[in-house]
């Protein structure tokens, strides 16, 4: 068999200068695919060049000019500098680069052609000069079309200090590799789509040609396009195949038809929202399928997730199977079974709590046996081997972002394959949901019920910040209870930590009458729970945490949530931590409070939290300020590294990858046929095993 071109090294193709190469290995641009694929993080258009008269101190300019009175120069703390004029016709230019190279003093001596590129900056002497411009010596009289460096869209790579040497590999490794390259997708695909043949998007990522301005400026061209499509049906194949293996064994068929459905939701405390109803009705459904369910409940704070839980939890006991609860935390554990008990025990339903501390094991043991229908709540002490679930037959994950794929087979396995309800309070856009978890379906709860009213959110900054003390001075003067909420960044934990336990103390110095509680992350996580069960109760007054409230426990007493160095956080992280207040009957407050000067984005972001409570619409803002890679986190979210695509800004290229790659899947389970298999080896090639969530046989 052949080698793959792709993932050999590239000095297997072109010698790679040892500076270069020690870059390369750094930034982990091991391979020929490495390379070819790597996104330049702007372009530069170097096709109009400017006299060396007419540039403007402030613009970043690209001309032509020959090098005259070249002077070569020490720097105090060691290293060469070399200063000359750049003359042409229209008059000059003066050029410094600090840190000289022997090389580079052969290149420009006077005397000698070369293009010249950098932002033209006011030197003291009150002339204009470019300091370290990347520059390329002309070889010919006439200016050489075939130059990657000038005369042309060039790209720009983030992070190198050797963008000339880079960008020469590139082209060198695309002329060599790209006419034996195979395209993947067949001819008929690329023209139903309007795609690039593949050689030419990889060569239009790194040289373009016909993108016009704007889509420069957006990394947004023919090329980028082919590459997103191909990222996102690699994704999508995988996808699909880790779907269908979770629904190959079969499941349980619920009693769960209209009647059933309608006289659950009758026994609820509560007229349930329309968007309730249509989760509802779609988790029925599959419910009494015989398919093993896997569905995504996602809503934002407060849309009821646990009620429509509760509900398909009665349906499975009322069906005679067992049903599970699962929760990141002991604490958030015992919230949930309190609620169930006030929803289900009603109804006949059982409710057990089951934690490593609870002591529930063993009663739940007793209780489970034999497949006794009833619903166990529980951490990942539910995973247990020594839990006998006999008829475990709707697992419901709550948080599920915290839990890993593991975690969710390992519940899966526990005798047949049951349905998996996971719920998220992170209210992402639905094309980003199925892009994740694209081997689920979804459901969303875009409703709030009636009568919650909205968190009065203000934000503070300088003087002003001391309004802050006096609403926190004036909540526990009327009995209420409040957070206090310092950053946590994982780069700089012992910082972010000092400043909370610095906090701490100032405020038990300034509210002497108030009980003061710290909680953060870094504590054992019994004195956490500890802590938090203490604020739930009434015996603290104020808690000072890090983000380890962002999915907290419920305390309808709490009305006033103050957040400092507001600027620190994602709007979706600030959106979760005021919906810790504003759930009992008093009216409640978000005080945001930055640190320092804000920047003009630091300043928009906080403003349009102030002024909206749609979790969707602040999630999708955030998701376009940064990323959805900051805004989930990808390690537990399960991003996966997507180079290309966006998932948020294209979602019909989402669309159609995925229609395509589920469509291959049920036509061809095992991607056995040539045309599969084609595909399948072609995008590994492309892409290896980066993209892919789950093995694509």
């Amino acid at each position: 068999m052949e080698p793959d071109p792709l993932g050999q090294p590239a000095s297997a193709f072109r010698r790679v200068a040892p500076v270069l190469a020690e870059e390369l290995e750094a930034r982990g641009l091991r391979t020929v695919r490495d390379l070819l694929l790597h996104r330049p993080s702007r372009y530069e258009d170097r096709r109009a060049l400017l006299g060396a008269g007419e540039a403007q101190v402030g613009a970043r300019v690209a001309l032509l000019a020959e090098v005259r009175r070249p002077r070569k120069g020490r720097l105090r703390r060691g290293g060469g500098t070399l200063s000359c004029q750049l003359v042409d016709a229209t008059g000059q230019l003066g050029a410094v680069w600090f840190h000289v190279r022997p090389w580079q003093l052969r290149e420009l001596e006077a005397g000698r052609r070369c293009f010249f590129t950098g932002t033209v900056k006011a030197s003291k002497a009150g002339g204009r000069v470019l300091f370290n411009p990347e520059y390329e010596p002309l070889e010919e009289e006439a200016p050489s079309a075939a130059s990657l460096h000038f005369g042309r869209v060039v790209p720009l790579y983030p992070g190198t200090a050797h963008p000339r040497a880079l960008r020469s590999l590139i082209g060198a490794l695309i002329e060599a590799v790209l006419p034996s390259l195979d395209d993947p997708l067949p001819e008929a695909l690329r023209a139903e789509h309007a795609l690039l043949p593949l050689a030419e998007a990889v060569r239009g990522l790194h040289f373009p040609s016909g993108a016009t301005p704007e889509q420069l400026e957006r990394l947004d061209t023919e090329a980028h396009r082919r590459l997103a499509f191909d990222e996102l049906l690699w994704l999508s194949l995988g996808m699909a195949r880790r779907r269908r293996v979770a629904r190959r064994r079969p499941g349980f068929a619920f009693r769960a038809g209209e009647g059933e459905l309608a006289r659950a939701i009758a026994g609820l405390p509560f007229t349930p929202t329309g968007a309730q109803r249509r989760a509802l009705g779609e988790i029925a459904a599959d419910l009494c399928s015989g398919e093993p369910m896997q569905r995504l409940l996602e809503g934002d704070v407060g849309s009821g997730k646990t009620a429509v839980a509760a509900i398909a939890l009665r349906l499975a006991v009322e069906s005679g199977f067992q049903g599970a609860l699962m929760a990141p935390t002991e604490l958030l554990a015992v919230q949930h079974e309190r609620t169930l008990r006030r929803l289900l025990e009603p109804a006949g339903v059982p409710v057990r709590l089951v934690t490593s501390s609870a002591g529930g094991a063993k009663a739940a043991r007793a209780a489970f046996e034999g497949g006794a229908p009833g619903v166990a709540v529980g951490t990942q002490a539910l995973l247990q081997e020594s839990l006998p679930f006999g008829t475990l037959a709707l697992a419901v994950i709550d948080e599920q972002h915290r839990f890993g794929v593991e975690d969710r087979l390992r519940l899966s396995a526990k005798g047949r394959a049951p349905h998996v309800l996971l719920m998220s309070a992170t209210p992402i856009p639905r094309t980003l949901a199925i892009a994740l978890r694209g081997d689920l379906d979804v459901s969303v709860l875009d409703e709030l019920p009636p009568g919650r009213e909205p968190v009065e959110t203000r934000v503070f900054s300088g003087a002003a910040r001391a309004k802050a003390l006096d609403a926190l001075r004036a909540e526990v003067g009327a009995g209420r209870q409040a957070y206090v909420v310092y950053p946590l960044i994982e780069e700089s934990e012992k910082i972010d930590l000092a400043h909370a336990t610095g906090g701490a103390s100032r405020l038990a110095a300034q509210l002497p009458e108030a009980r003061i509680a710290l909680v953060h992350g870094r504590m054992p996580a019994a004195e956490r729970e500890r802590i938090m069960a203490a604020f739930r109760d009434g015996a603290v007054d104020v808690l000072v945490a890090t983000t380890v409230v962002e999915v907290g426990v419920d305390v309808p007493n709490a009305t006033l949530m103050i957040v400092s160095q507001a600027e620190r956080f994602g709007l979706s992280q600030l959106h979760q931590l005021r919906g810790r207040v504003g759930r009992g009957p008093h009216p409640s407050r978000c005080f945001l409070l930055p640190r320092g000067p804000l920047s003009r984005d630091a300043r928009r972001r906080l403003s349009a939290l102030a002024r909206s409570h749609d979790g969707f619409a602040i999630a999708r803002m955030d998701l376009e300020i940064r990323g959805p890679g900051e805004v989930l986190g990808r390690r537990q979210s399960g991003l996966p590294e997507l180079s290309f695509a966006d998932p948020v800004r294209q979602p019909k290229l989402l669309e159609a990858a995925r229609a395509l790659a589920f469509d291959l899947v049920a036509r061809d389970p095992e991607l056995q046929s040539a045309g599969a298999r084609r595909l399948v080896e072609g995008l590994r090639r492309l892409f290896g095993d980066r993209t892919s969530l789950a093995a694509v046989a």
